[in-house]
């Protein structure tokens, strides 16, 4: 009983922590919405990105076409396989000198805090008769997965 009211403390010390929280606005991001696609301008090694915002994706992608333009090194340690209705594809991961959105830089809360991208292949390679360079997941643009620095 007393372990489950210690508990029941530090929870509630948390909860109270975070209702501390504030939203401050960082940026603002132009969105051009084509039909259904919502687009957006991602800066990489200082160029300019076209890529499609997917707020159900896990990674962010460029497209194979998009690692040469944009400078892109390829990953020699990490690759990433992945499927569609085309089959597998496997491709060495992007590594982006710089990465940012809406003049905020990018990098991934994980042990190495790296930028890497997956490379791969889209259904489409515009919208509009705009080149689409890759997709930007959606947890990067709310930063819970990826954190400024």
């Amino acid at each position: 009983m007393r372990r489950a009211l210690i508990v029941l403390l530090l929870l509630l010390q948390v909860s109270l922590a975070h209702g501390a929280c504030r939203v401050e606005e960082r940026a603002r991001i132009p969105l051009d919405v084509v039909g259904d696609t919502i687009m957006v301008p991602v800066q990489i090694n200082g160029h300019t990105a076209t890529m499609i915002l997917d707020t159900g994706a896990q990674r962010s992608v460029v497209t194979r076409d998009a690692v040469s333009r944009l400078e892109l090194a390829q990953d020699e340690w990490a690759a990433t396989t992945m499927r569609g209705v085309g089959g597998l594809e496997r491709n060495r991961n992007a590594l982006p000198r710089s990465l940012s959105f809406g003049g905020i830089p990018l990098v991934r809360r994980t042990l190495t805090r790296d930028t890497s991208l997956t490379v791969a292949s889209l259904p489409r390679s515009g919208v509009d008769g705009r080149r689409i360079d890759g997709l930007l997941d959606g947890i990067s643009c709310r930063c819970t997965t990826w954190n400024s620095t």
